[in-house]
């Protein structure tokens, strides 16, 4: 099918020198990137193929050619099983993934550079998923935390806002991103007990704060999985909800010194009734 490959995916090809178009080291983003730009439109093609193991060192098994593009014209391979979109610049789209369209894609991409042709080559593995995070409720949940925390160090109390309350409390493959109501990007956060925690500055700033979980990114893999808990998630926090968890922190604090007080009060009766009785 015919189709219009010559367009820049990057917005700013302008701004890069004739250096990014003609340098070998370069010549793949060039064509990947700045297509129109670096004037490579009437002098390249490319083919897709797929090796349907997850590793390179599996026998028995050889590629099969998936879409070639050639002179404009972008077509599907008669056994490519796959459903197959062409994406500028030299790329493909995967509709409607299964188990079956797993393994190591490959893309060559040919091109002419001062009558002589070059051949660029690059992988990506698309393998399955990792299990989807659980919690207890199914849906991503972002509060403020009850009592705020001390930080010894200045004296200070600090209020807390927490996210996602997982069912596995020492969760590893996923991170978190904050937002403050300013927009501002937060970090600092650490996870404890199935949340991600984060201790909010002094003085705070109230509105809506966000979370946003997602997967430790991979670097030769692909195919995500939609999930609910790796949406986003909205906590509100205002002035005397803060001073209400600094209150409650301060009291539970003096609720327990004044426990053991009384029990330092205790074993000194104690110890005076016995010094009185062994002195009669």
């Amino acid at each position: 099918c015919p189709i219009e490959p010559c367009v820049d995916t990057n917005a700013y090809c302008e701004q890069y020198g004739d250096d990014s178009c003609t340098n070998p080291l370069t010549r793949l983003w060039a064509y990947q990137n700045c297509l129109a730009h670096c004037g490579l439109c009437d002098n390249y093609g490319f083919y897709w193929s797929l090796n349907p193991s997850a590793t390179r060192s599996a026998e028995g098994q050889t590629s099969q050619l998936l879409a070639t593009f050639s002179a404009g014209n972008f077509q599907r391979a008669p056994t490519a099983k796959q459903m197959l979109e062409y994406v500028p610049n030299a790329g493909i789209r995967l509709v409607n993934v299964s188990s079956s369209d797993l393994g190591i894609y490959t893309v060559h991409v040919k091109v002419e550079v001062n009558g002589s042709e070059e051949e660029h080559v690059q992988e990506v593995i698309l393998a399955e998923p990792e299990s989807l995070p659980t919690n207890y409720t199914g849906v991503l949940d972002a509060r403020l935390l009850p009592e705020a925390v001390l930080d010894e160090s200045t004296g200070d109390w600090h209020a807390q806002i927490s996210c996602g309350d997982f069912t596995d409390p020492e969760q590893t493959s996923l991170s978190v991103t904050w937002t403050a109501p300013s927009g501002n990007k937060l970090d600092g956060s650490d996870y404890r007990n199935g949340r991600f925690l984060l201790t909010l500055p002094n003085p705070v700033e109230t509105g809506d704060y966000s979370c946003q979980v997602e997967r430790h990114p991979s670097a030769r893999s692909c195919g995500g999985v939609a999930s609910a808990l790796l949406e986003k998630a909205t906590v509100t926090v205002k002035a005397v909800d803060v001073q209400l968890a600094i209150l409650t922190a301060r009291v539970e604090i003096l609720e327990k010194d004044n426990s053991e007080l009384r029990q330092e009060n205790d074993n000194l009766r104690q110890q005076l009734k016995q010094s009185g009785s062994s002195g009669s």
